[in-house]
Order: C-alpha cells, then structure tokens, then sequence
C-alpha cells in the first residue's frame, strides 16, 4: 500500500515509518525537511508545512494513497487544513488523537473506547475530543474512511515516561537527577496507575489497521497490559541506574499553583488512573501483542542516550524549577527535611556558564523576571538575524 505519514521523524511515526517499510509499504512522508537524515533513502520525502495548502498541494501534484496517517492535527483548524489537502488524495484517513480524552472519574473503572470523552481539565485533551468529532462529522459528509487512534503514554528512544519531564530529547536531566542523588518529585504520593507503551508495539496497532475494512470508522485506543503506579516507575527506573529513589511528595494541586504550565496535564491527566481494556485493538489486528517490556525499553531508552552524547543535554532551567519547586514546599511545610537535601546547581555532564546562568535565573528569579530576560534574548536574536541578513545580501 502507498502510505503518507504527516510528520513521519516523530517519537510515534518514527516507528510506524520503520515498520511500514518493513511491512513492504511505499512509504511516503509530508514534512519540512529539517530532520532528513533520519529519513530512509526508500521513503519519498516531500518537503512542504503542513500548515501552508498552498504549499503542499504544490509539493504533492496529483499524488494519492492508499492510508494517510495524521500525527500533527492538534486543534480543529489542524485537521481542518489536512482533511482539505487529503480528503479526496487518500482511501483511508487515521487521526493520531489521545487516550485522554476520557473523562476518568473513578466510577468509570476500566476504560473501553465506549467511554466519556468529557476530560475538561486539560486543553489538549479537549482539542482532541474536538478533532475527533470535527473528522465524524466531516467524513460523514464525504465517505472518507477514517479511524482514530488514541495513544497514551508512550515511550521510546528518547522519551522516558515518568510523568513530569522537560522536553524530548532532554530527558536525561531526570537521570542526571537520580546519578548525582537529588531528590525527585512526586505528585500525589504517586498512587495514580499509569499504562506505558513503547513505541515499537504501538506501531504494530496502527499498521494493522492499514486498509482494514475492521478498522473504517472506529476508534481504538492502542495500549500496553503492563500498568504501574508513578511511585513504582520512579522506583524502577532508579533501580536501572543503580540509585535509590529519594522522592519529594508534592500534591498536584500546589504543583498545579507554583507550575501553571503544568496544571492541565496534572489535574487532567498525571493525577488520574489511566487502566485500559484494549481487546478491541486486539480482536481487529490480532498480530498486535506487546514484545517489549518495560524493564527492556527502559534500559534501551537510557542506553541510547548513552550512546547518541545524551542527545540534546541537560535542561538546566526545568532542573532549576523542579528544585525551587521541592525547595519552596518543604519550606512552607516540612523545613526540618531541607537539612540534607540536595537542591543544588551540579554539573551534570560537562562545565558550562550558559547552564550554570540558566539554573540560577530560573532557581532564584521571581518569574516576572525570568519572562523579561527572555523576551529580551528574543529581540536580540531578531536584530541579530536581521543585521546578519542585511550584511549578507549586501
């Protein structure tokens, strides 16, 4: 089958890349190019943004396909734009949306795809719930065939998935963390069930719903059996590297108050049971079965940070709020068990003053401060980027 993945180099469609090729797919990827060499010589790249029609439409001329894969719609006006580029260029059109989604109250119990879709709590997820009925209802005007598809927590080479991460790519500043006996934070006393999955096997739920008249205007969320508290993740992954965990218990709501970035994940999401019934995924693509356990993908994980120099780093400025963060609340709280702790700038990879500036601004900088700084930074860049051009098309 010929296949479009919108996206293609992320953390999911990286490995539904890798798989569909092996499947024996024609792989096609719709992307900006900025990550090329990531990109097999066998798949077609066309270069264009997703956001600009106009664009597009030019780089892929009277091209279709079989199964178009969309990993980058994250509001209605999202989908809106690709449902126009691909509803008459694709037979079957899947919609990577979020298995939070669901409400998750406690009398919900285990979740089936049947369940509310009402998470309020979280921005995102309301996106999602809109995305998904925006593709029901539009595809019931066209007779596109559509599927969605509802991951939840995944996890692969350069994603650890304990709950409160920095950006991908940075994710070793939790290791890091856990090397140099810092402590780490727990919301909640880390009692929620989470359900993990890696990316490998998550890709085996989404090719097999590739031109499967089962799969046509369904939902599915695709998950793993494994399930665990956040505390036994922690734990778990201290265990990997060696360390025992030393945790903070924080609850969401003061994290929530202090983070207001992270409120809607939290209270929407993190806080929350996340136990799945996936047996639907599993009686309409019954090669689906989960081969990588978690202890595995961990260690994977955190072997290809060793091996690729710790990808993007240390985030230094996350590393710095986590600190503040548990620093603040033992303060208002627990002051005694401060005397010991350790809530300090360390270098954790190699010595650096951006870093050591980085921490510092955003472990002691009240944050109307920090927003200033970097607005600053930001125009100096522009006026940067603006005499640079200037001389150089001079």
């Amino acid at each position: 089958m010929n296949v479009l993945l919108i996206g293609g180099t992320g953390v999911l469609s990286s490995n539904v890349m890798q798989l569909s090729l092996e499947k024996g797919h024609c792989v096609f990827i719709l992307n900006r190019g900025n990550n090329i060499k990531s990109i097999p010589d066998d798949v077609t790249l066309f270069k264009a943004d997703i956001k600009d029609k106009n664009e597009v439409d030019s780089a892929l001329k009277d091209s279709s396909f079989d199964v178009v894969v969309d990993f980058t719609s994250y509001t209605v006006d999202d989908l809106r734009n690709s449902l126009s580029i691909f509803q008459n260029r694709c037979k079957q059109f899947i919609f990577i949306s979020s298995a939070c989604v669901y409400r998750r109250a406690k009398e919900d119990g285990i979740i089936t795809e049947d369940n509310n879709l009402d998470n309020l709590e979280w921005d995102y997820s309301i996106n999602k719930v809109a995305c998904e009925k925006y593709l029901i209802s539009k595809c019931g005007e066209t007779g596109l065939k559509y599927s969605i598809v509802r991951p939840y927590i995944t996890y692969g080479d350069t994603r650890i998935p304990y709950g409160i991460m920095p950006p991908y790519g940075w994710h070793w500043t939790f290791i890091a963390r856990l090397l140099n006996n810092k402590p780490i934070l727990l919301w909640d006393k880390g009692e929620a069930i989470c359900t993990l999955t890696h990316t490998s096997d998550f890709a085996k739920g989404v090719i097999g719903l590739f031109g499967n008249p089962k799969a046509y205007n369904e939902a599915f969320h695709i998950v793993s059996d494994e399930r665990l508290t956040w505390k036994e993740l922690g734990l778990l992954i201290g265990k990997l590297v060696n360390r025992q965990t030393s945790y903070v218990e924080i609850p969401s709501k003061y994290i929530a108050e202090k983070i207001p970035l992270l409120k809607g994940m939290l209270l929407g999401d993190r806080s929350l049971d996340a136990v799945f019934n996936n047996s639907k995924i599993k009686n309409v693509v019954p090669e689906f079965t989960v081969t990588t356990p978690l202890e595995k993908g961990l260690l994977q994980t955190i072997e290809y940070y060793k091996k690729n120099n710790y990808i993007n780093g240390i985030d230094y400025k996350w590393d710095a709020q986590i600190d503040k963060l548990i620093y603040d609340y033992l303060r208002e709280t627990s002051p005694d068990r401060l005397k010991g702790l350790n809530l300090k700038f360390v270098y954790y990879i190699k010595e650096s003053y951006k870093d050591k500036f980085n921490y510092y601004e955003y472990r002691y900088l009240p944050n109307i401060f920090i927003r200033i700084i970097e607005f600053i930074n930001k125009i100096i860049q522009r006026l940067y980027i603006i005499i640079y051009n200037d001389r150089y098309h001079k």
